[in-house]
């Protein structure tokens, strides 16, 4: 870095006069002539100078564009980087906004000025640097393998105060990994657990791949382990290469078990991967479980490489298990995958090795058609058959591999196989092989014979058997077996030796030419009872999708829910463009900002609130008073932030169940177990009550127009009233139980509800349909949020975590695994929605980033469960509610 050259030079080069590619810098005493200079740059330029200066963006600024020119016109010869960096700093008086233009401009341009111009800008006051733009430095470094730039980098952050953060650590364990530094690395990782900081995936698997790279496989798989009980799964490629490293030892156990993990992680294994675990098994001399594996590749799909094939049959040759050698090339030939040239090799030295010489040739022509096409003109005349009692002559071992063109007489232990595919005579350009009558068989080959066409015969059955569709229920394969006139079940037999049973009857039935005529004589049974039994299914009762008429007041008050609803869109797009295009605006610094002020949360009172548990909490728009429900009937409001009571409200006759606020007046509306919500004014008068359910309310919101209330039931509907008129607008179904969550899109024009059915369901108010429904979780939805944004929906549920969805993806995007008991509620932050907060029976809230959804801050204190949350438009209160009564 050139902090030196930096504070020496930069008034010496505005006083005095130096040259920059045709722009001369003389003594100005005008501003406004100084930068009148920066604007032009020589005349003298190349023309990839000219198209790089005509393709800067038009909505750059000039003082950036003036920057720019002299960057793509720097010489090094000429010119120094710091002078002009200096001087332009003290005449243009760039801000942060114009040196992130600048730098991602370069970077586009893959300007060779990048690191230099980073280092300079982020000593540099106007930049006013933060953790991130160190952290990019760092990782640039990295990736271009400067070590020792990235580590000066890093202890200029610290010098200048910057915290530790675990995204700069995990770079620096990436990059030491990269290089080999295990011991680095290991530093860096153990900081990272000592500062309390969460590892990632990235950092697990950039450690992973440096104990690989230093072959300490046993660590590397504690580390695995250790990454599999957080819950957290390494790359395809991390775990490619520990169970490459297995592989090259012969560790077969180890590979397995990494194959294991890879298959639990939810990775498909590929060809790649199949033929490492293959090397593994062969290396160890386990041919069996190797082609079990080749088994299931071709059972999901997968064709061999000629790697596997070459490996499975040098594997049979070190056990000398020619037969299953033999086989194997069978299997092989029925399923239409040819060897090449590597397999081909491993037979033509497994035949050498033996002492057979034409076995060479032979298998080459075989199995190698490709090669014998390629060379058909060069054939040689076969040479007539050894007698079977000569005794083999050994080859000389300089003579080498023959060349595969000559073709050799058929051996005699392929003869059986020979004579079962045909002659190929027929066939043109092709060699007349001699028939079997031609020369004597001996008892050895008759044998030979006889096993290989058994063998043959057990490969067409296994393969038919594999063919035979064969039902996976357990009740499916026993009512087959009855069907069949089988024993429906065997002593001390499982599911699947069942299945295995009912698989082979069925083969063997096939080959009699029995199955079909069983099948079909019970199916004309069965299809006879089916008639009666649909005849008489016809005279009961039929569902089918029914329509009410809605009411002129719902018709009015759709219309005007959608001019409301556009109005909102089109303040809130118009909002994001202007952030988006404002080079002062930084989204990304926003939202830091803003998350670390929700980390620095802290417990500002304690009050009790009734005599009863509390049920819900919400805050006033202006974030002045707070509401409070409670299982006494009785609901309370407070004055902040002094939590002084100023209003008790009285009239229902059960336990509240949920209060809210209005979002542009002050009034409150409370929901009850009397099946009735009620709307309050904040000095304690009843203005309007809504009933009409049939059973007790769970969840009560207001609409965003502040001109309409919905409220969830037990009753399984949701329904929508009017608060002028205390008229029910709207009564809606579409779960299978009880609705208790509620809430509306920020815009207006979508409400989502939840019931205890464990679905979400978000609803058009302008047309009256369900538009969406987000199916994931395993127990009731309790709690729903809309985001400000107006695309995400957090819901919070009884299985004890949080899903976060997109609407416009129409899936989940996000499972935070919150709490370890249900979920309560879940809020997003009002203003903006860079975290969301959480509240749960464990007795904790949580809020949590919503740009990756970590845990920012947990929120302890409360003695027993937590019942409600609300959050301020200023988020500096937070409140939460739990039935100890505070």
């Amino acid at each position: 870095m050139r902090a030196h050259q930096r504070k020496s030079h930069a008034s010496t080069f505005i006083q005095s006069s130096a040259t920059v590619h045709g722009c001369e810098f003389d003594e100005f005493d005008e501003k406004e002539e100084i930068k009148l200079k920066w604007t032009n740059v020589g005349p003298d330029l190349t023309e990839n100078q000219k198209k790089a200066i005509s393709q800067l963006p038009l909505k750059m600024s000039n003082c950036c564009k003036a920057l720019m020119k002299r960057l793509i016109c720097f010489s090094p010869e000429a010119d120094d980087l710091s002078l002009l960096l200096d001087a332009w700093v003290k005449v243009m008086k760039p801000r942060r906004a114009d040196w992130l233009a600048i730098l991602k401009e370069i970077r586009r341009m893959e300007n060779p000025l990048l690191f230099e111009v980073m280092e300079y800008a982020l000593l540099e006051n106007s930049f006013e640097a933060n953790v991130r733009d160190y952290t990019k430095l760092i990782d640039l470094y990295a990736k271009q393998n400067l070590l020792e730039n990235a580590e000066n980098s890093f202890q200029a952050m610290i010098k200048r105060g910057f915290p530790c953060d675990q995204v700069t650590l995990t770079v620096l364990i990436h990059m030491y990994s990269k290089a080999g530094h295990l011991d680095r690395a290991k530093e860096v990782f153990e900081e990272i657990k000592l500062l309390g900081l969460p590892l990632d995936k990235r950092a697990y698997g950039s450690m992973l791949m440096a104990y690989i790279r230093a072959e300490m496989l046993e660590h590397a798989e504690i580390l695995m382990k250790e990454m599999e009980e957080q819950e957290f799964y390494a790359g395809k490629e991390v775990y490619k290469a520990l169970l490459r490293a297995y592989s090259t030892n012969g560790n077969a156990d180890g590979a397995q078990r990494v194959f294991d993990s890879i298959q639990f992680a939810g990775i498909v294994p590929d060809s790649r991967l199949c033929a490492l675990l293959i090397n593994a098994y062969c290396m160890a001399g386990q041919s069996s479980k190797a082609r079990s594996v080749l088994e299931n590749m071709r059972i999901a799909g997968l064709e061999p490489s000629d790697r596997c094939i070459a490996l499975m049959l040098g594997a049979y040759e070190c056990e000398n298990k020619l037969d299953a050698a033999l086989s194997f090339l069978i299997e092989l030939e029925h399923n239409g995958v040819l060897i090449a040239e590597e397999a081909s090799q491993v037979l033509v030295g497994w035949f050498r090795r033996l002492g057979v010489v034409g076995e060479v040739q032979q298998v080459l022509r075989e199995f190698a058609p490709r090669a014998m096409e390629d060379d058909a003109p060069r054939t040689l005349n076969p040479a007539p058959p050894p007698p079977d009692h000569a005794p083999a002559q050994p080859v000389p071992a300089a003579l080498g591999p023959p060349p595969p063109i000559a073709p050799i007489p058929v051996p005699p232990i392929l003869r059986a196989r020979a004579a079962s595919v045909g002659s190929d005579s027929d066939r043109e350009g092709s060699i007349p092989r001699p028939s079997a009558d031609d020369y004597e068989v001996s008892e050895e080959s008759r044998l030979a014979r006889e096993r290989q066409e058994k063998l043959v015969q057990e490969l067409l059955m296994k393969r038919r058997a594999y063919a035979m569709a064969v039902p996976t229920n357990d009740s499916a394969v026993r009512a087959r077996l009855r069907r069949l006139g089988e024993p429906v079940t065997l002593f001390g037999e499982r599911e699947m030796e069942r299945r295995d049973r009912l698989r082979s009857i069925m083969v063997r039935l096939d080959s009699e030419g029995q199955l079909e005529r069983l099948l079909k004589a019970h199916e004309d049974e069965q299809a006879a009872v089916t008639t009666a039994g649909a005849a008489a299914e016809d005279e009961g009762p039929q569902q089918y999708p029914f329509y009410t008429e809605g009411s002129k007041e719902l018709f009015e008050a759709r219309v005007e829910i959608a001019k409301f609803s556009v109005a909102r869109a089109k303040a809130r797009l118009e909002r994001a463009r202007r952030r988006r295009d404002d080079p002062d605006e930084d989204e990304e610094a926003e939202a830091e900002f803003v998350v670390n002020q929700a980390g620095g949360l802290v417990l500002e009172c304690s009050e009790i609130g009734d005599d009863r548990p509390l049920s819900g909490c919400s805050f006033s728009h202006d974030g002045t008073m707070l509401a409070t429900s409670a299982f006494s009937g009785v609901a309370k409001l407070w004055s902040m932030p002094q939590v002084t009571k100023v209003a008790t409200l009285k009239g229902h006759t059960e336990r509240l169940t949920d209060v809210a606020f209005s979002p542009v007046d002050n009034h409150i509306v409370t929901a009850s177990a009397d099946h009735t919500a009620k709307l309050w004014n904040t000095d304690g008068s009843l203005l309007q009550s809504f009933d009409g359910h049939l059973d007790r309310l769970a969840r009560v919101a207001f609409h965003p127009s502040g001109k309409y209330i919905g409220t969830a039931s037990f009753d399984k509907t949701w329904r929508l009233w009017d608060l002028n008129t205390g008229m029910e607008l709207l009564l809606q179904e579409g779960h299978s139980r009880s609705i208790y969550g509620i809430c509306f899109h920020p815009d207006g024009s979508l409400a989502a509800s939840s019931g205890l059915d464990a679905l979400a369901r978000v609803w058009d108010l302008r047309t009256g349909r369900s538009i969406l429904a987000f199916e994931g979780h395993v127990k009731p939805v309790l709690g729903l949020s809309f985001s400000p944004s107006g695309y995400r929906l957090a819901t919070g549920s009884e299985d004890n975590t949080c899903r976060i969805w997109d609407l416009r993806k129409r899936k989940s995007l996000y499972t935070i695994p919150a709490h370890s008991h249900l979920i309560s509620q879940v809020k997003f932050e009002p203003q903006e929605g860079f975290f969301l907060a959480t509240a749960s029976y464990d007795t904790k809230a949580m809020v949590w980033s919503a740009q990756d959804f970590k845990p920012i801050k947990t929120l302890s204190g409360h003695e027993a469960k937590i019942t409600s949350l609300d959050i301020t438009r200023a988020f500096h209160v937070f409140i939460r509610v739990h039935v100890k009564n505070r």
